[in-house]
């Protein structure tokens, strides 16, 4: 027996028997306005002590680009998944996942999740995302994923007033100017085109991009410090070297004031295709999450540089 999802026959067996048995009382829309994002997404992930950016819903609400899904309970949220598309390289990625505790291990929450992720993937060559061992083997196991490694959270609170960083003349703020260089080096690191999300971050007050250039102008890193509601996310760090990557970091000194210090910072560092440079994060105040997020990766595996790439931009949202 199969399901008919978006004109496409699914074999059953790729469900579970509690698909069938979802709650009708729990309600899945589709938001669109910050203010639904707020009562959620952002709610939620601040209640987990994920640090949410203060500019996440602009940067999340994007109706071409990303779909923000809330299940309601008696008209309250409880549980919430987004989906963010790169067409352009026949790639999704699958973040945000939350449920209120009370509700978690009851087998009527994951369904729900199940189900609409058969319709989001069809059409995509890849879909990726970051979830604990659990999720990744249960994802394995339906899909035919890859698990392809882990990216650990790495946390530290840090004074940058003391911090004798390495600065660089050839480090300097991205601007209008630098976007086409700096999505052709995105994309080299990435193996996939997020232009809409460097155009709009490079727009937000609550971003910082700063860019490392060699003497022929060419872009050779760079590092966003995204604000958050409780100190900065270092969101991504990619770099063709350390050196490089250390003189961005160390570039940082000069976007945070001095009042602001001592100031939480955090790093999603991964350790994927036998590339980790955790080494590099190996400081003086920092700590490493050990246990990790698996990440996962489906059909065709997308051609990341893991080399150049430090940090990523947050498990929870795959930039």
């Amino acid at each position: 027996m199969n399901v008919l999802c978006k004109n496409k026959m699914i074999p059953l067996r790729f469900f579970s028997k509690s698909c069938f048995s979802v709650s009708s009382d729990i309600v899945l829309k589709k938001i669109n306005n910050s203010k639904d994002y707020k009562n959620s997404f952002f709610k939620f992930t601040q209640e987990s002590q994920w640090s949410p950016g203060i500019s996440d819903a602009e940067l999340y609400l994007d109706q071409e680009n990303t779909d923000c899904f809330v299940g309601y309970l008696n008209q309250k949220p409880i549980l919430c998944f987004a989906y963010f598309h790169y067409k352009r390289s026949s790639f999704i990625y699958s973040g945000t996942y939350y449920c209120i505790p009370e509700l978690r291990n009851k087998n009527i929450v994951f369904p729900i999740r199940f189900q609409k992720h058969f319709e989001m993937v069809l059409g995509y060559g890849t879909h990726a995302m970051c979830g604990t061992q659990e999720m990744a083997l249960k994802y394995q196991q339906v899909y035919g994923a890859n698990i392809l490694g882990k990216i650990y959270r790495r946390n530290v609170m840090i004074d940058f007033r003391i911090i004798k960083g390495i600065t660089s003349p050839r480090v300097k703020e991205a601007n209008e100017n630098s976007i086409d260089k700096l999505l052709s080096y995105d994309f080299q690191a990435a193996g996939y085109y997020r232009e809409h999300v460097i155009k709009k971050f490079l727009k937000l007050r609550s971003l910082k991009c700063l860019i490392y250039e060699n003497e022929m102008g060419q872009i050779q890193g760079y590092i966003v410090l995204r604000k958050t509601v409780d100190g900065y996310k270092i969101s991504p760090l990619l770099a063709d070297t350390e050196l490089i990557a250390e003189v961005l970091l160390g570039s940082l000194k000069s976007t945070i004031s001095n009042k602001e210090n001592p100031v939480k910072l955090i790093a999603d560092v991964p350790e994927i295709d036998g590339v980790c440079h955790k080494r590099f994060w190996d400081r003086e105040g920092f700590s490493f999450d050990q246990k990790g997020y698996y990440y996962i990766q489906s059909t065709k595996t997308l051609p990341n540089n893991w080399q150049k790439t430090f940090a990523v931009w947050a498990v929870d949202a795959g930039y």
